[in-house]
């Protein structure tokens, strides 16, 4: 849809700045529902201050916070010409003019008419309109599916149609190409300003001899599926060579010069076909290399020393299906900031690790590694296998809540990437969860099952669970595998998943009283961490222990002679048990005991915790009547599951 304005019977096309202002509050309307479209920030992008302004002021304070950092993103990423700013202009006019009407009283001087399809380009216009706006936006991408429909000649002359345009090729920096069509690109190498070179597809075995001058490259990756045996030497020529990456290929040993690249600061090779088995002896002369990845067969009897890498800064050792160790020299690695072991056999970490003093990121998901060594304080972000439902039942009040808080941090993690990546990218987040209903819902999701559907296999999943503390986690675990289907924000989510516990010092209720009060980051960066509870013991066990202790005072001592033992901050906090016991001391008939009790209880909502305190209240009637402590015990046991009475033995 366009927008044309007619004063004195004159038609004239508007643009924003002049169709916002017409809708008064009704823009609220308008921005509301276009919020969640990726073409907003891009079309209020280099409106007037002023229409900013009006923009911005029909938003909730938390929206405009949001769209604001949005718009001033995409002005320092974009020019004002940029086609992705034009486009989005034209869709959001598009978008107003099919869904709301203008008052009456503007109807007369208003018109919109729809846009006219545009008559399709042949694919030789379509190539040259390619080339001309890579050259304002500085990305070039040649597919096959364009060059397919031209001739070899076609595609010649469409390239020489810029022979006397060097300059504005030049501005072309980055170049996506498939090799089957990079003999025809001399024009754009001898411009001199591509710097970041993509080259994808098939190779025939003749690199084009333009290639030999390509020192102003600092970005090559060859993603390659047949044809290159050996690294081609050509990349030698790239003086300035920074970020190197071979994927997808048969190479089996590195030459000796790559040595030679001293600005070399990346070296990736992955994925596929790879047939490495060593590196060369001057691999350890790269003092500049930043990043070695290598992902495919291990590395055999490699005739060089990790740790002569003394600029190291990312070790990828992926999917090395016969790495079973790692030499001792990774000490040597000072400068080390991230590991990555995934899907390697490595059983163990070297005792030197610990010598990697910058090391922040250690990926060990899908090893045998069981624990690294405390002493690396170093490390920020740990990668590993994590649980998020626990397997076993009968878990503790304080384990439900720590497999809670792990639960919503993955859900914001899981959530979080799929929104910046899409959906696809959490196959990559797999690797990480063991739990079969978490890993089952978002497996529904990443094939494309419908929302309903889902809901009805979870659901039916979670009602045939027995368990309290579990039942509520796969609730948790379900209403969030939605939630990151429907692609819903992190306040959301977090309001969401609050709503369904009653957790005492909940970080999430934290943060959706922040939200609440207008902070907009509230659900960013929440400490889950730091939420959770030891416990090396559980809290049952502990408690019945406890209560075993006292009862055997009592026995001995009377009734005074527990005065000794009582827990003042569970007495202040009104702890079933302990303020049992302290009521114990000056109540002389037990009835007043259990009635202040049973009042107390009756405040408690979790089925689990409110059978807790039905046990710590029978423990205390029991000490009062001088049970026998091994009577005690049994009895008590009896209110909580097996684990519970097997740890008692």
């Amino acid at each position: 849809m366009e927008c044309f304005i007619i004063e004195k019977g004159v038609e004239k096309k508007a643009g924003l700045e002049e169709i916002l202002p017409l809708y008064g509050i009704g823009l609220q309307h308008i921005l509301r529902d276009a919020s969640g479209r990726g073409f907003l920030p891009y079309a209020v992008a280099y409106l007037p201050d002023e229409m900013k302004k009006h923009v911005y002021s029909h938003l909730l304070l938390r929206n405009r916070g949001r769209l604001e950092k949005k718009v001033e993103e995409v002005e320092s990423r974009c020019s004002k010409d940029d086609s992705l700013i034009q486009d989005a202009k034209t869709d959001f006019i598009s978008f107003i003019g099919k869904n709301y009407n203008l008052p009456c009283w503007y109807s007369g001087n208003v018109l919109w008419k729809e846009i006219k399809p545009k008559e399709p380009d042949g694919p030789v216009e379509e190539f040259i309109n390619d080339i001309e706006e890579a050259c304002v936006s500085g990305r070039l991408f040649l597919s096959t599916s364009d060059t397919n429909k031209m001739s070899e000649e076609e595609i010649q002359n469409a390239f020489m149609t810029f022979k006397n345009r060097k300059d504005e090729l030049k501005k072309i920096r980055s170049l996506n190409i498939y090799a089957e069509n990079l003999h025809n690109a001399g024009l754009l190498f001898e411009a001199g300003g591509i710097d970041a070179l993509l080259i994808n597809g098939e190779f025939d075995g003749q690199w084009p001899e333009f290639l030999q001058n390509c020192q102003s490259l600092t970005s090559i990756e060859l993603n390659v599926r047949e044809g290159i045996n050996e690294l081609p030497s050509w990349i030698r020529n790239a003086v300035s060579l920074r970020c190197l990456s071979i994927r997808q290929s048969n190479i089996a040993l590195l030459p000796d010069w790559i040595g030679d690249i001293q600005s070399l600061t990346e070296l990736d090779i992955s994925y596929g076909n790879n047939n490495l088995k060593t590196l060369p002896d001057s691999v350890c002369n790269l003092k500049n290399l930043a990043k070695l990845s290598v992902r495919g067969p291990a590395l055999e009897k490699p005739p060089y020393s990790i740790g002569d890498l003394s600029s190291l800064k990312e070790l990828y050792l992926n999917d090395n299906k016969n790495l079973t160790s790692l030499p001792d020299s990774i000490g040597n690695l000072k400068n080390l900031t991230a590991l990555y072991l995934c899907g390697s056999d490595i059983e163990k970490l070297p005792e030197t690790i610990t010598d990697c003093s910058s090391l922040e990121c250690l990926d060990i998901r899908k090893t045998n590694i069981a624990s690294f060594p405390d002493s690396i304080s170093s490390i920020k972000e740990v990668k590993k296998t994590i649980e998020v439902i626990p397997k076993k039942r009968g878990i503790s009040y304080i384990s439900f809540c720590n497999y809670y808080y792990t639960l919503v941090e993955t859900i914001f993690l899981f959530s979080g990437k799929a929104r910046r990546e899409g959906l696809l990218s959490l196959e990559d987040e797999m690797d990480s969860i063991t739990d079969g209903f978490f890993l089952e819902g978002i497996r529904l999701v990443l094939d494309a099952v419908d929302e309903a559907v889902i809901r009805e296999l979870l659901a039916f999943k979670v009602e045939r669970e027995q368990d309290n503390y579990i039942k509520k986690l796969k609730k948790a675990a379900m209403e969030g595998i939605l939630c990151i289907l429907n692609g819903d924000s992190f306040s959301q989510i977090g309001l969401k998943l609050a709503a369904m516990v009653n957790i005492k010092n909940n970080p999430l209720d934290g943060a959706c009283a922040k939200y609440l009060a207008g902070d907009n980051g509230a659900f960013y960066n929440i400490d889950f961490k730091s939420a959770l509870r030891p416990q090396e013991e559980r809290e049952e066990i502990r408690f019945i222990k406890r209560a075993f202790m006292i009862s055997e005072t009592e026995r001995r001592e009377g009734i005074v002679g527990i005065e000794q033992n009582l827990d003042n901050d569970g007495i202040a906090a009104r702890d079933v048990f302990e303020y049992g016991l302290s009521l114990a001391l000056v109540c002389p008939d037990y009835k007043e005991i259990d009635t202040n009790l049973t009042m107390l209880i009756a405040h408690e909502t979790d089925p689990a915790l409110k059978n807790f305190s039905l046990a710590k209240k029978e423990a205390v009637r029991m000490i009062y009547d001088g049970y026998n402590p091994r009577i005690l015990m049994l009895k008590l046991a009896a209110y909580f599951d097996n684990d519970v009475a097997e740890a008692l033995k």
